[in-house]
């Protein structure tokens, strides 16, 4: 069962085009302004149907969701098979399709991971979710390079007819995983369902009243971290490219990292056991802080362009190799600490904040960067993360934010 978890991990996030994708529709004629269009309206169809669709994945079962989610990704592909230049409403139906479709699956495989390793031992789940995330990153190295060598060698159509290929795949193996969730009896009325509805919309409206604030406080932290951990390999995009790189060298560097991002995977459970958790809470954040002065040190030094492109690739690899860790250390402390009736909804509802954050600070950075430069832009990050590391600490020191830490720390 367990390798079938595993493969499902890979064929899910097997995507072609990931460092493509913005290549095909300025291949089609799309301009850029009609480019972020698209992408405003996949970003706010996953905001939107975030928290929705992962609270009903809890209460009418993981699997049928996770079915459903690779139904609306095949579709979706589809649009992108056949789209051509001038038919605008076709690629907005894409990213609507594309949002839905990964907010379908993203928080609700790894609840649907809990759920079958809580069946043998809730201890595993850790060790599991670090071989899954380390399958996870495999997928997406092969994916980048396989994406690049099929619309190179072949086509873009060739590259999203596989792409279909592998979405009725993961779809076929998705059918042969187990259901861990019972569901509604069919023989409800309309008013029974009406009522249920109603309830369960009530509920989610509540949804989190019904968390221990501690826990809630813990939560908008990590959305917080993983918020400005992303700007990190977002922001470093255009500056790889200020310094020099090409958009093949930059495409094999974010390859690249995410070997990183399993190196820390890998390193997880060293950590954990050698580090407190109450400890890693404060000191990760710092650990970021100290790759961002890498970055601001190649952006205010006057050294050769292979001097600074080095260091830029090498603190990228730093921060990479930290998320790895983390995806295991603070995703895994999350799931395990997460109401049972709402572990879906509960990662789904800390990537929303990040969502909201991101809307906020990445315009903010993108003017400090047009009116002070590189260097001032990666110091405002790095002083954001140091802010974290002491909003964390304070939280630490408080009574109950000192009991919540240590009960994390026994899971």
């Amino acid at each position: 069962m367990m390798k079938r978890l595993y493969l499902y991990a890979f064929l899910s996030e097997l995507s072609l085009d990931q460092f493509l994708y913005f290549i095909y529709l300025g291949s089609l004629g799309f301009s850029l302004s009609e480019v972020g269009i698209g992408y405003a309206v996949f970003q706010i169809t996953n905001l939107l149907t975030d928290i929705p669709f992962s609270f009903l994945a809890d209460r009418f079962g993981r699997k049928k969701f996770l079915m459903i989610g690779a139904v609306l990704e095949g579709v979706s592909v589809v649009c992108l098979f056949f789209l051509k230049a001038g038919h605008f409403p076709l690629y907005i139906l894409s990213s609507v399709l594309m949002g839905m479709a990964i907010t379908l699956v993203s928080n609700v495989d790894r609840a649907y991971v809990y759920d079958y390793v809580a069946q043998i031992s809730r201890h595993r789940y850790e060790a599991v979710l670090a071989n899954y995330s380390s399958v996870v990153n495999v997928s997406l190295i092969v994916g980048g390079i396989a994406g690049g060598l099929i619309s190179t060698l072949l086509s873009f159509k060739w590259l999203y007819g596989i792409q279909l290929c592998i979405v009725v795949l993961t779809l076929g193996l998705t059918f042969t995983l187990p259901r861990l969730q019972s569901v509604p009896s069919p023989q409800q009325t309309v008013n029974d369902k009406m009522a249920r509805l109603w309830s369960e919309a009530k509920e989610l409206l509540t949804f989190w009243r019904l968390l221990p604030k501690m826990f809630v406080i813990f939560l908008l932290g990590c959305a917080g971290y993983w918020t400005l951990s992303s700007l990190v390999g977002q922001l470093a995009e255009p500056y790889y490219a200020h310094v020099g790189l090409n958009n093949i060298v930059i495409t094999l560097v974010f390859t690249v990292a995410n070997v990183f991002a399993i190196l820390g995977n890998k390193l997880a459970k060293t950590i954990s056991q050698r580090l407190h958790f109450r400890r890693w809470v404060i000191i990760t954040p710092l650990l970021y802080a100290g790759v961002l002065f890498l970055f601001i040190a190649s952006a205010g030094t006057e050294l050769p362009n292979i001097a600074l492109m080095s260091m830029a690739i090498f603190a990228l690899f730093l921060g990479k190799t930290l998320s790895g860790i983390n995806e295991v250390m603070i995703d895994g402390k999350v799931m395990v600490l997460a109401p049972e009736a709402f572990k879906s909804t509960t990662m789904s509802a800390m990537e929303s904040s990040m969502a909201i954050l991101l809307a906020v600070l990445f315009p903010m950075l993108g003017k400090i960067q047009n009116e002070w430069g590189y260097g001032a832009m990666f110091t405002t990050l790095a002083g954001l993360f140091m802010l974290l590391s002491g909003l964390a600490k304070v939280w630490r020191n408080q009574k109950n934010g000192e009991a919540f830490l240590h009960q994390a720390s026994r899971h």
